[in-house]
C-alpha cells in the first residue's frame, strides 16, 4: 500500500454536507432573530411616547390634542421605518383622560399581535383588532 497523504473524494463529500446543513439552520435562526429584533425596535419607539404623554399632560393638564403632536408623530414615524409593521398600521386614540397607541405587529412569533402603549405607561400585546388596555 501506497502511503498517499490526503483526503478521500467520500470524506470530503461528507464534510461538504455537514456544513451545507449547518449553515442552512445557520440562516433560518438569522432570519427569525432579524424578525424579532425589527418587533423590538418598534416596541422601543413607541415605548418612550410614556414619557411625552406624561410631559403633555403636565404642559395642557389634559391629553386632548395628543395624537396630533410632534412627539407622537417622531415615534411612530421612527417605528414605520424599523418595517416591522404590517402596512406600518400605527393606531393614536385620545381624549381629554387618556390615550393609546396601537401598532399591529408582523412577525412569527406575534403575527396578529398588537403592540399598545397607554397613559397607563404600560406596554402590553394584545390579539389584533381588541382595544388597547
Amino acid at each position: 500500500m501506497k502511503n498517499q497523504k490526503g483526503f478521500t473524494l467520500v470524506e470530503l463529500l461528507v464534510v461538504i454536507a455537514i456544513i451545507g446543513i449547518l449553515s442552512s439552520v445557520a440562516v433560518v435562526n438569522l432570519n427569525s432573530a432579524r424578525s424579532k429584533a425589527k418587533v423590538a425596535a418598534v416596541k422601543g419607539s413607541l415605548a418612550g411616547l410614556a414619557a411625552a404623554g406624561e410631559i403633555y399632560y403636565n404642559d395642557h393638564n389634559n391629553y386632548t390634542g395628543f395624537c396630533a403632536d410632534s412627539a407622537v408623530s417622531s415615534a411612530t414615524s421612527s417605528a414605520q421605518a424599523t418595517s416591522g409593521l404590517v402596512n406600518a398600521d400605527i393606531t393614536c386614540t385620545g381624549n381629554a383622560d387618556a390615550w393609546a397607541v396601537s401598532a399591529a405587529l408582523d412577525n412569527a412569533g406575534e403575527s396578529g399581535n398588537d403592540y399598545c402603549i397607554s397613559s397607563t405607561g404600560s406596554g402590553s400585546t394584545a390579539a389584533s383588532g381588541n382595544a388597547c388596555p
